[in-house]
């Protein structure tokens, strides 16, 4: 190979690929990896390049690949790309896209792995969907495949939200060390002990590509007021450029977007917001998914879902936006890096809009070590509970409820370090996770606790940067989108069930698709109230609040709704009637015992550990009044009002179970 040295680095990486970057001079391109090599290194391969054509070279290579990719868009265009003939056929595992609107199935990747008229098999899928390929083709995966991870920065940084990325990695250790590799232009350190000794190259070409970029910082006030005059900046200059805002808040993006109608700046129809299928209702007309090389748009807004992974071959003007109020919201040099390297042309132009940690914010370095430690604590604390929870017929029964909870909390709160093995539901490291968060750790750190600490870094890399100070004044008001998306759906499905005029219609509702989980329960809830409370009363209590913040609200409503309808010799309410007297007064202790001696007596593992939970649980039951001396009377049954047609006169314990 020409121009190729290999040498011995620091500890690294190994092995050192340098090749000439402009070998055919005549055309002015890039030299691609396929051109100058036969096959990609195993093990941790780092191109300093986007661009490169790794995963062209894996398809072109004589041996059977699979290549994972972060998202289906990229994954589905590469392979309708390279499938050229019947014989040169890859296989896309995924869900549907413009260029596969079927879903393959189990027998079609079976047939694929399995037919002699292709000699080498090349499947591309997305990260999701890896469990369905290797199922399909078994256990000769691991020796007869060579998996390839694409972009696997992603996979550590996305792993956070997307749990299949911890699976798929579980899968690449699976794989002989010779038949596999995680590709990035940007790789993280892994903190996964089982990745160690994977072997470590380095593919640089002997030019560097160098960046000019104009970098814009805002005191943080005004953050998107200074995107928007960059927009109005480039628009002025030329109109019929395109321009791209990388900003990972489909929040914000929205917010811009409208702003930019509102001041007649662009139209409605020029803008897209290409962010996850998840999002698209919070986006409203604004939504697009990529569907080719080209951006769909003249304003086109990114979130992360399209900061890695696929190619764009035009050119056209970047601003990304780095904003750190939080985490979610930055930005490190290597995301701006990919972000930019999206384009296959060349950049019209490169902004960076970015602010500051906020200085009362308590920016604490971590260490790898540190990270490590704290989840192998989290990893005892969920071993000693299952133990101790396995000594109690009732409470063993919970255990895993009461460890996702943990879990959820943990997440919730960014100190997530363990995850669950779905396959085994057993609690183990996620080294995923601590990879991200090292770096989320080290771009706050590094990157954002001064004002010119990005350039600075930026510089260093070899980049040509402007620094200039936002002085702009332009206010972009912020809608709450997520408020205004819940309570779209929310009154979707009330108008849907307003309609229902018999149990038939009802359950014919069944059958719809694209119903989010909080439309599912209000539609679930509805069908076991039906006919027995009236219907308009209940929807319109269903609608108020479930336009809350979360379900708390929502979950009393049909819990008091669920007791009102109860037959009257159920178990639940007779240990009710029993413990509690219309008329009486309790203690918020005597409340606390009593409810849980009914919890016990009808077998319900719920117990109550605060005399205020008893009393707030009590309250959905019965109309109470507190008195001086701080005890409860209990004044009547059904609290809300509800409007009772008649009983239920099953057994209800499917219900019973629901609410605990």
């Amino acid at each position: 190979m020409e121009n190729q040295s290999s040498q011995m680095l620091n500890d690294e990486y190994k092995n050192l690929v340098v090749l000439e970057k402009y070998k055919d001079n005549a055309s002015g391109k890039t030299t691609k990896l396929s051109q100058e090599m036969k096959f990609l290194p195993s093990g941790l391969v780092h191109k300093e390049e986007t661009g490169m054509g790794a995963t062209t070279l894996e398809l072109k290579c004589k041996r059977n690949s699979i290549i994972v990719e972060p998202i289906k868009i990229t994954a589905s265009s590469k392979a309708y790309k390279h499938s050229k003939s019947a014989k040169t056929k890859v296989l896309y595992v995924g869900s549907e896209t413009k260029f596969h609107p079927g879903k393959v199935s189990k027998g079609a990747i079976e047939q694929y792995a399995n037919s002699r008229k292709i000699k080498y098999k090349k499947i591309i899928v997305v990260a999701d969907s890896l469990y369905r390929v290797i199922d399909a083709i078994g256990e000769d995966v691991f020796k007869d495949y060579f998996l390839l991870i694409d972009e696997a920065d992603s996979f550590q940084m996305d792993s956070t939200f997307r749990r299949s990325m911890e699976e798929c990695m579980s899968y690449y250790k699976r794989f002989e060390p010779q038949n596999r590799c995680l590709l990035s232009s940007t790789l993280l350190d892994f903190s996964d002990p089982d990745l160690v000794d994977e072997p470590k190259t380095i593919i640089k070409y002997d030019q560097p590509t160098i960046r000019d970029i104009d970098v814009i910082f805002n005191s943080g006030r005004n953050l998107l007021g200074a995107a928007i005059e960059r927009i109005r900046k480039l628009l002025n200059e030329s109109s019929k450029d395109k321009i791209l805002i990388a900003y990972n808040s489909v929040s914000g993006c929205y917010d811009m977007a409208e702003h930019l109608v509102k001041e007649e700046i662009v139209k409605r129809n020029q803008i897209a917001i290409l962010c996850s299928l998840n999002s698209k209702s919070k986006v409203d007309v604004y939504f697009k998914e990529l569907e080719s090389d080209k951006l769909p748009n003249k304003i086109n807004f990114i979130t992360s879902a399209y900061f890695t992974g696929f190619d764009l071959n035009e050119s056209y003007h970047l601003i990304s936006i780095s904003e750190n109020k939080r985490v979610i919201h930055s930005l490190s040099d290597k995301r701006l890096k990919q972000i930019a390297g999206r384009c296959r042309k060349k950049l019209l132009s490169e902004t960076i809009i970015h602010d500051m940690v906020p200085l009362n914010s308590k920016i604490v370095e971590v260490s790898k070590e540190e990270l490590l430690e704290a989840a192998q604590v989290q990893l005892d604390s969920i071993k000693c509970i299952e133990r101790q929870y396995k000594k109690s017929r009732i409470l063993k029964e919970i255990f895993l409820q009461v460890t996702d909870s943990l879990i959820n909390s943990l997440e919730k709160n960014g100190y997530q370090y363990v995850r669950i093995n779905p396959n085994t539901n057993q609690a183990e490291i996620s080294y995923l996770n601590i990879d991200a968060n090292l770096e989320l750790n080290r771009t706050r750190f590094e990157l954002y606790k001064n004002y010119k600490a990005l350039t600075i870094k930026l510089q260093e890399q070899g980049h040509k940067v402007n620094f200039t100070f936002s002085q702009n004044e332009e206010e972009v008001n912020k809608l709450d989108v997520e408020k205004q998306d819940r309570i779209t759906k929310i009154e979707s499905m009330i108008g849907l069930l307003r309609g229902v005029k018999s149990e038939r219609d009802l359950y014919q509702l069944d059958g719809l698709k694209g119903l989010d989980s909080l439309q599912k329960k209000i539609l679930n809830n509805f069908k076991e109230l039906y006919g027995h409370i009236d219907s308009e009363q209940i929807l319109d209590m269903i609608s108020e609040v479930s336009q809350k913040r979360d379900s708390r609200e929502l979950n009393r409503l049909i819990w008091a709704a669920t007791y009102s309808i109860m037959p009257d010799d159920h178990i639940y309410k007779g240990r009710m009637d029993k413990y509690f007297k219309i008329g009486a007064r309790y203690s918020p202790d005597e409340i606390q015992k009593r409810m849980n001696l009914v919890h016990m007596e009808a077998n319900i593992n719920t117990q109550f550990r605060t005399n205020r939970s008893a009393v707030n649980y009590l309250k959905r039951i019965f109309k109470c009044k507190r008195y001086n001396d701080s005890t409860y009377g209990l004044i009547s049954s059904n609290p809300y009002d509800f409007k009772i047609a008649k009983l239920k006169t099953d057994n209800m314990e499917q219900i019973i179970q629901q609410f605990e």
